[in-house]
């Protein structure tokens, strides 16, 4: 194979080597840029591919099912993309190594590579800026064990030239026992070290942190003691902590204004009874959740800066709940499913409500959206079949998405767009 140009090989109907099962070996010549989608779709023959220094892209599909395929594949510095499900089901490889080039991996690149035990990269800074698409994309969710110059790395030391994170970068690298993360990163990403059960001890997260994304170190529970979120954090994900069974005590400066659902379930401070308050989990002026059996009505503690993600989630015998004038958010989910609530006023304070903070609130007839309220979130008061009116205090400036709206200055207008027309939009209002 000796293809300058050769874009595509094949198509989701039509795969150039389908049932080529004897097809053993390919030798890719010089000039070869681009593996193409299809083009060894299903070669369950082919036991050897190596990879030349001029590919630029591996495309989806490529080698899927190849599951001959034993031994370790090198992919060379010079790629820089892997797409969708290249290698899924290469059930016989059992080593990776991925060039310092690469910078997005797609859809399921490496699902059902059950075989994996190693992933062997050169360069960690390109290896933590990698665009993973989902966790199956990174070879380490089969391989559990990192290898950098052929040295297995089990005390990470993120570098200093690393400003994010990314999403599924460590994603159950169980040969893990420690993080040193810089004050060079800003944001670590969505399951970033999830399921590192080989991380032990007390977690430090370094102040110029802003942002913690959805189960960043989910059920790392091997972590213990105190965890101090830093001063510069505003959001921290979804079920961020949640699984951490050894957290002890967690701190979370006024800085934060968005907290996901979940974020710190099952640590040792949320299974601590003493740290609830009749059935109410505060850490910090954050109110994270509520237990389902809260009833009657509901003031929440003054101070209190955000409402996270869930937190009353199918509370069903809240029937009302007054919320001070401290609060600037109200996270996704926040009261879903309350079906007894039958009043609630947002004060002024309040800039966001989150997606389907409402969702199903039934007994709900009317609300007023104050002026300082620039957001609302998708489905935000979706299944709030008695909402029959929505007072706008600024009714001016608004869309669903893209589209402007109009008639908000009319409270059933207003109820009509937020529980149906428009209830599965993001609405922002715009000065």
């Amino acid at each position: 194979w000796n293809a300058e140009n050769c874009t595509e090989a094949g198509s989701s109907s039509h795969y150039i080597f389908d049932g080529c099962a004897n097809l053993g070996n390919v030798t890719f010549g010089e000039n070869v840029k681009t593996i193409p989608a299809y083009a060894f779709y299903g070669c369950s023959g082919l036991t050897s591919i190596t990879i030349p220094d001029s590919v630029t892209s591996i495309g989806d599909l490529t080698f899927y099912r190849c599951s001959g395929l034993t031994g370790e594949l090198k992919i060379p510095d010079s790629v820089t993309s892997i797409g969708d499900s290249a290698f899924m089901g290469c059930s016989g490889l059992t080593s990776v190594t991925i060039g310092s080039g690469v910078t997005s991996i797609g859809f399921l690149a490496f699902e059902d590579c059950s075989g994996l035990k190693e992933v062997h990269i050169s360069n960690l800074a390109s290896w933590c800026g990698i665009n993973f698409y989902d966790p199956r994309s990174n070879p380490l969710s089969y391989a559990r064990h990192l290898f950098m110059d052929g040295e297995e790395i089990t005390k990470l030391k993120i570098p200093d030239s690393v400003t994010t994170i990314g999403n599924f970068a460590f994603v159950v690298c169980n040969g893990l026992t420690s993080v040193e993360i810089p004050d060079s990163v800003t944001s670590i990403g969505e399951r970033a070290f999830m399921h590192c059960s080989g991380l032990t001890g007390e977690l430090r997260i370094p102040d110029s942190v802003t942002s913690i994304g959805d189960r960043a170190f989910y059920y790392c529970d091997g972590l213990t003691g105190e965890l101090k979120i830093p001063d510069g954090v505003t959001s921290i994900g979804s079920g961020a902590f949640a699984g951490c069974s050894g957290l002890t005590s967690v701190e979370i400066p006024d800085s934060v204004t968005s907290i996901g659902s979940s974020a710190f379930t099952f640590t040792a401070y949320y299974s601590n009874n003493e740290n609830w308050t009749d059935d109410v989990l505060y850490i910090g002026n954050h109110l994270i959740e509520a237990k389902d059996t809260i009833s009657g009505s509901y003031s929440i503690r003054g101070g209190t800066k955000t409402i996270a993600g869930g937190a009353f989630y199918d509370c069903r015998w809240l029937t009302s709940i007054t919320i001070p004038d401290s609060v600037t958010s109200i996270g996704d989910y926040a009261f879903r499913g309350c079906i007894g609530l039958t009043a609630i006023t947002i004060p002024d304070s309040v800039t966001s409500i989150g997606d389907y903070a409402f969702g199903d609130c039934s007994r709900l007839t009317s609300i007023t959206i104050p002026d300082s309220v620039t957001s609302i979130g998708n489905g935000a008061f979706y299944g709030c079949s008695g909402l029959k009116e929505v007072h706008f205090e600024n009714p001016n400036g608004w869309k669903a998405d893209s589209k402007t709206l109009s008639g908000l200055e009319d409270p059933t207008t207003a109820a009509q767009y937020l529980t149906n027309t428009y209830s599965h939009y993001y609405w922002k209002r715009y000065e």
